[in-house]
This record gives C-alpha cells, structure tokens and sequence, in this order.
C-alpha cells in the first residue's frame, strides 16, 4: 500500500526503559515485546492506520486523520495496561502525535516533521500520550469520546529550533498524572544518534560495562568494519546516566597531526573560540572539576594519539573515555579490548550473532522475508565468508531486496576474494571488507557506481541539495534515487535532519573507498569546484555579507556542514581560487564566529587575503577585508580589526561599492567608540545612515537603530524622560516592517531596553521576564555573547531582589559560559549603580552560608546554557508572578 502524502498525522511510540526491561527479563523479553507489537498493530489497522517502518520496540505509523490517530493512541495505552505482563515488569509505551506535510523519501517519510514527531514522543513518560500544537487543534475539532487536551506549555525539543507547545491526550482509562516531561537535556545528547537498531554484542557490552566500572580508559582494537564505533557510542549511551557531565563524543577521523587532534578534541567537547582565547588553551581547566564519559573516535590514523588520551586523562580525574583505534595506546592505565567479529556460532536454540544481524538488516529491505532451513544455511555461509565483520555483513544484506539469499551466498563465494579489490597488504579481515564493499558496487548500475565515486567529494555528511549541486550529470541516474537507492544497499546512511533537510552520510569505511575510487577519476577538479560552488551558495542562501541572518536555523544548518564548508576554503585557497575564496569568507565570518571557530576563521580569512594575486582591487576582497576584520575585532584584536577596516573603506571607495563603503563605516563606528573617540564614532554612524538610506537598506538602518537604542539605554535609568523616549523608539522600530525580518530587534533589543525600564521603576520581577525573554532570543539565534551578557545582568540586578539560591546557581552557570565560551566575564554594569551593589554576590553568599552558596554554584557550572535559560523562564513566569 502506498504511502499517503500531504497533511498527516504520525504516531511514533517506544517502549520506556526497555534496556532494563531486557536485562530483567531476559529471554522472555522476546515474548513481551512481540504481545506489545500485536496490540499496536491491532489498534492501528482498527482505525486506518498504517505502519512504515519499525525500529526494535519502536513503532513509526502514520494516519490520514488526526481522530483517527489519537483514538488509535488512546486504545493502544488502555491495552497496554489492561495487559497481563510478567510480574513486577509492565511494558510502559510513550507515544507521541504529530500532523504536518508528509515528505517522502522513497518508501519512507524524510524531513523535520518526521524528526519532530520522534522528539514529541521521546520527551514523554510510560504510559503518556504527547501531542504537538497541530495535532492537538485537529484532534479538538474531533475529539475522542470523553478525551481531554491537558496544556503542558513550552517546551524544547533537542534539534528542534523554536520551543514547543505541547499537550497531554487524557481519556478515561488513560493515566493523567506524570512526572515532568523528558526535555531537559539528556546525558546523552552529545552522542551521535542511532541511525538502526543495535543488534548483538549484549556479551560485550556487559563486559565493558563491567570494565568501564573500574578502568578510567578503555581501547577497543580491530580494523575497520568489525563495529568498534557503533560499539563505543552503545557502550556510552548505556552509561551515560552514570557520569554528572554526560557523555560527549570527540571524532578525530582524517585528523593526522596532534595540533588540530587537540583543538578538534576542544570543540567536541563543547569549548568556543572566543575573545578570550582559542578553545584548545581552555580546555584543562575546562575539564578539571567535570565528570565526562568521552568517546575518542578513530586514533589509529593520529600521530601521538596517546598524548591527547593522557592529555585528557590527567585534566580530569573524574572522567572515563571509550578510544577506537586499530593499535593500543600503551598508557598504564589502559585497558584493550580486542573486538572480535560476531559470533558465528549460535546455541542450539538461537540464531548466532552474524545471522541475527544479516536477518534483521535483511527485513529493513524485505519486510516479508522468512528464513527456511536452506536459507538459514546460506545466510550462515555469507556471515562465515565474509569474516562475521558487521559492515560486511550489513552490505550483504541489504541485497535480499532483490535477490534470494542463495543468490547472494552464490555471487558472493564467486567473487570473493576479489584480484585487486584492496591492497594485499592489509590486514586479511581488512581485505575481506575492500573486497566486500567492491562486490557490492560491482552489483551496481553503472550511473550508481559513478553516483557513489562522486559522493567521494563530501567530506562528511552532506544535504540532497548540494548531492545535486555537485553530482548531476545529463547521463546519471535522478540523484535523489540514486541516493535512496545507495541508503538501499548500505552504501549510504539517512539521517534525521534537525532543519527538515534530506541528509545522507558514509560510514567512514565506505567513504574511503569512495575517495579512492574518485582519485583516479579525470573529473575530480571538476567535482572539487562544483563543490566549493555549491557550498558558496549555501553560505549565500543563509547568510548575507552585510547583516545578521534572518533564519533561526542557520546556525544548525551550517554546523551540519562545517567539514565540507572548512574543506571548501581550503581547496580554493589551495588551488587559488581568488574570487571563490574571498567569497566563502565573506559570508561564513559570522558562522565561525557564533560556532566558536575563530582560530579557524582567521586562519581561512588572513590566508585568503594573502593568497597569490588576492591583492587586487575587488569587491570580493572588500567583502573579504570586512569578514578578517570582524573575526579580529571577536579574537579582541581591535587594532587588526581597526587596520582592516580601514583598509576595506579605501577599497570600497576605489570599487564604488557603496554597500560595502556602508558596512565599513558601519564597522568602524565600533572600534572607535571602543578606543574613546566619540566624535569619530558619530561621524562613522552619520555616513552609514546617509549611505543606506540612499540605497533603501531599511533592514540595516534598523539593526543599527537597534544597537543605538541598546547602548543609550543604561544611561537613561538616572533621567526618567529619557527613559520614556527610548521605550517609545524602541517600540515604534519594533512594529516597523523591518522587524518582521530583524529579530534581534523585536526580540531582543526591546526587551533588554524594557528590562531597564522596569528596573528604573523598581519592577524586578518585571526585568526578569523580559530578560528571559531575551535570553531565549539569543540562544535560539546562536548569540551566546548576548545570553552570557544578559546572565550578568541578571545576577547583578536580581542579588538582591530574587531567590539568594537562584542567583547562586545563575553566577554557576554565568561562570562555566565564561570558560566554555571564551568570552570576557561580563563586568557589573556600572551604570546600573546604585540599584545593584559593587559586589552582588556577596550578600547572595551571606544569607545562604558558604556550604549553600557553593553548593548553588555548582550546580549552575554544570548546566548547559539551554539548561539555564530553561531555569529562568521557569523563575521568572512562575515564581514571580
């Protein structure tokens, strides 16, 4: 049956805590999990439903009515607990609603809103049933017999960028009272998500669970494709919950040199680049008093890769990693863990580890798949010839979509091993794998193996859109099928798109032959271009040269390609590619800036300007001077900053471009007002207006209205009518048409200026909530200066007029943003005097006791800014209200 598209509504539902479930059951888990699947499937046909895929205990339906859908829900849960399950053991569903525009990706469902509905489910309990702001007006159109929708308020959801608002489906029968919802971050929000469902190595896991309990670190060794990844992220997911941190996952992949190993291992770990310095200088006193679970993925390649291991090690004391490597690390504290293949000899009653794998991978592509004896023979054949390697066994499997498994254990005997498949001089399951991976290609359509050959070009996950931009060809196959087709066959991985993209990856296993097929090709100089094209045009459509952006996901989207971005400058730079280089540049500055990579920035921005003939006059190297400047002015180089503005003006005026002649006067009004020249100031604001006023640039005009207002606002607190002008300016450019397209002028100019408002009239708990406000703002658009701004301001204004233990856990947090984000601690604003006391703080530490306050404190260290900003919306719409 086909899929339905347009508006539907999808019901994603699990099986909560069921790790533990398997654990306590046992064998019998089995059991339970396939009467749990029965009671889904029974509820989703009775009401029109339609199941697309399934994951494990995971259940993906979708629905053509919304009614339809909750009803299926509701009966699901009163079945569920109506269900005689083993004692002491009840399998408890979170189930999740969500309607939207259905985008199909072959036989399945692509894009955010299916990303979306998996977050509305996973932020439930056992038992719950959550529903999204659509489904919820939908199902109230047509209710439910005796149904309710509970208002559960706000919520954020992880890679989702707005808040949202979600409800609770009650019914008779149906629990109503659960704890809070799960969408605070997890422990194991670091990790990379499951991309499928993880199958055997239970023994394993045990074991390193065991090992992990008494060894601060553990190396699992094999060669690529024996699972030592997959394994690693599984092993710390489990034990996440375990480490007060969390656990956080550092990917060193095609990383050869410690340096770049160091800063790469920084910002996996969440460390910025910032005013105050490069993250990696950070990153000892950053770990020392954290309890992290770290995955170090792919060392074999690194040089010294047991230094940054120590490294680590000896920063904090607290801390255990997971390392993957080929080779051990030979420090004294490591434990190896050689990683076998899967086993290959199952009990007389079960199915060995190789053969469940193949079977399970096996019905992703056909559903309907039944192992009969001869069957069971062949599948055991293909997992012995092909070493019991997990990707091996994996690309074999995905051929029972079109072929029997006979067939399969027939061609595969044939042709392997393959002459030439893979250097003869690896290691001999290494060279199954070459051979396994050149097998599967050979079965391939020519346009698809030339598809596979060009996707050697990403250098990590990519988007459909830039797969096009730089694979198409008159001749080839539809890229987009050709895509689903290569996810078909394991040669690709789809993933879940945080910004409702389609968005594929390689196992770094695969990509390598990929790459190495593209080296011998004659169009890779062809291929790199078009790549720093398409990647320019991304930079493009998200960003613009000249002003903030106006989408709250750019900041996400960009991050998903950063690989691909940073290898896109270098090619050009590399291949002097001028015009390309100052171009990338130009429009990436702010996303180095707002994504903590400012070494990297400057690095790109200063080797573009000094490229071989990058020194002539050109509006690109105009835009180019002002992007260098501006990562100079964010690194606290207002004097190389200064000088490149400078130098950008001159160059603007000799080009006649007056947009960029605008942007850098615009520019030099800060860093004169920063080295004390007033008038200099003024005189660089005055030309701006005249210029963009001349050229229509409303937008502009209004950010740098927006800016003024913000730093003449601490000084109207001592003249009331002052004050009471700049609310009203601020509030007249807020309804402007320009706000609709600007919001840090809406969300977060206005509120920062009402916030002083009120504190000149003695409302604190007024200040706070507009504070929180533009707290949210600046988080959601990547402006982690502002929120760490708007921290300070609150704990210097709120010290003596908010909870004494609030404030405390707000200075925790304010100080760990400092150090993870690189910035200057935010002074006590001195304008703001006397309303706050010289030290705040200290009258917070004396109605609570040191024990307390440190106690406060460091707790707020330990929280995520989103974690923060979670914690003063609720303190500011609650408690004092």
């Amino acid at each position: 049956m086909a899929l339905p598209t347009g508006t539907v509504t999808f019901l994603r539902s699990d099986i909560e805590g069921s790790m533990a479930l398997v654990r306590a059951l046992g064998a019998r888990y089995d059991g339970a999990n396939a009467e749990h699947a029965a009671i889904v499937r029974v509820a989703v046909a009775a009401h029109a439903g339609q199941v697309v895929r399934t994951e494990g205990d995971a259940f993906f339906v979708v629905f053509t009515d919304a009614g339809a859908a909750a009803r299926a829900a509701i009966e699901v849960q009163r079945e569920m607990a109506a269900h005689d399950w083993p004692e002491g053991h009840p399998l408890r569903l979170r189930i999740g609603l969500h309607t939207g525009v259905a985008t199909r990706a072959g036989d399945d469902y692509g894009g955010f809103e299916v990303n979306r509905a998996a977050r509305i489910a996973a932020a439930g309990r056992g038992g719950q049933v959550i529903c999204s702001g659509t489904a919820r007006a939908l199902i109230a159109a047509d209710p439910p017999e005796g149904a309710e929708l509970l208002d559960l308020g706000w919520h954020r959801l992880k890679g989702i960028p707005e808040p949202e608002r979600l409800f609770q489906l009650a019914a008779p029968g149906l629990e109503r009272d659960f704890g809070p919802l799960r969408t605070g971050q997890g422990p194991d929000e670091h990790l990379p998500e499951r991309t499928a469902t993880f199958v055997g190595r239970e023994r394993e896991l045990a074991e390193l669970g065991r090992l992990l309990a008494r060894s601060r670190l553990i190396t699992l060794l094999g060669p690529g494709g024996t699972g030592k990844t997959t394994l690693a992220v599984e092993l710390a997911r489990r034990h996440a919950g375990e480490h007060a941190d969390g656990a956080w996952f550092v990917d060193l992949a095609g990383v050869v040199d410690p340096e770049p190993a160091r800063a790469q291992a920084a910002h996996d770990l969440g460390l910025f680049d910032g005013p105050a310095g490069p993250a990696v200088d950070r990153l000892a006193s950053y770990l020392g008093d954290r309890d992290l679970l770290i995955v170090v993925d792919n060392l074999e390649q690194l040089r010294a890769g047991d230094e940054l291991v120590g490294e680590l090690l000896r920063s904090s004391r607290s801390s255990r990693i997971i390392a993957t490597s080929r080779t051990p690390l030979h420090l004294t504290v490591e434990q190896a863990f050689p990683l076998r293949p899967l086993d290959l000899d199952g009990g007389d009653q079960e199915q060995s580890e190789a053969v469940r794998l193949f079977v399970e991978r096996a019905r992703r592509v056909h559903p309907d798949l039944r192992v009969g004896a001869a069957d069971g023979k062949a599948i055991e054949s293909i997992c012995r010839l092909v070493d019991g390697l997990p990707l091996a066994i994996e690309l074999c499997a995905a051929r029972a979509a079109v072929l029997p498994v006979e067939r399969i254990e027939e061609r595969l005997r044939r042709h392997l091993p393959l002459p030439g498949s893979g250097p003869r001089d690896l290691p001999a399951r290494q060279q199954t794998l070459e051979d396994t991976v050149a097998w599967s290609l050979e079965l391939l359509d020519p346009p698809l193996q030339e598809l596979f050959t060009r996707l050697g070009v990403f250098e990590s996950s990519f988007e459909l859109e830039q797969a096009e931009a730089v694979c198409a060809t008159d001749d080839a196959t539809d890229v987009l099928d050709g895509l689903v087709r290569l996810a078909e066959q394991s040669l690709l991985v789809r993933l879940d798109d945080a910004v409702g993209g389609v968005r594929f990856d390689m196992l770094e296993t695969i990509r390598a032959v990929s790459r190495s097929r593209l080296q011998t090709t004659d169009e890779i100089d062809g291929l790199r271009f078009r790549h720093a094209r398409a990647y320019l045009a991304l930079a493009e459509r998200f960003m613009a040269k000249h002003a903030e952006p106006t989408d709250a996901t750019w900041l996400a989207r960009l991050d998903a390609d950063d690989d691909n971005l940073r290898d896109a400058v270098h090619w050009a730079i590399e291949t002097g590619q001028v015009k390309l280089a100052h171009g990338l540049v130009g429009y990436l500055w702010r996303y180095w800036v707002h994504s903590g990579r400012l070494v990297l920035g400057r690095e790109l921005a200063h080797a573009a300007l000094t490229m071989a003939g990058a020194d002539a006059p050109t509006e690109a190297r105009a835009w180019a001077l002002s992007a260098a400047g501006s990562l100079d002015y964010w690194s606290n180089d207002i004097e190389g900053a200064t000088a490149r503005y400078e130098a950008q003006l001159a160059l603007a005026l000799e080009v006649g471009s007056a947009l960029a002649e605008a942007d850098a006067w615009y520019n030099l009004m800060f860093v004169r007002r920063i080295f004390g020249d007033p008038v200099g100031a003024e005189e660089a604001g005055a030309n701006t207006l005249r210029i963009l006023g001349q050229l229509g640039e409303d937008r502009l005009i209004g950010d740098l209205a927006a800016h003024r207002l913000l730093i003449e606002a601490p000084m109207a607190l001592a003249d009331p009518t002052l004050l009471t002008d700049l609310e009203r300016r601020a509030a007249e450019l807020a309804r402007t048409e320009v706000a609709g397209s600007t919001p840090l002028i809406a969300q977060g100019a206005l509120p920062n200026i009402r916030a002083i408002a009120c504190l000149a009239a003695g409302d604190i708990p007024g200040a706070a909530r507009h504070l929180a406000g533009a707290l949210r703002t600046g988080l959601t658009w990547g402006r982690f200066g502002d929120v760490i701004t708007a921290l300070g301001f609150i704990v210097a204004v709120g010290a003596r007029h908010l909870d004494a233990t609030a404030i405390a856990t707000v200075q925790g947090a304010l100080e760990a943003a400092v150090e993870r984000y690189g910035v200057s601690g935010p002074p006590w604003p001195r304008q703001l005097a006397p309303l706050v006391p010289e030290d705040p703080l200290a009258g917070v530490s004396d109605t609570l006791g040191r024990e307390r306050f440190e106690r406060a404190r460091d707790e707020g260290r330990h929280m995520t800014l989103e974690q923060i900003v979670g914690f003063i919306e609720e303190l500011s719409g609650a408690d004092l209200d």
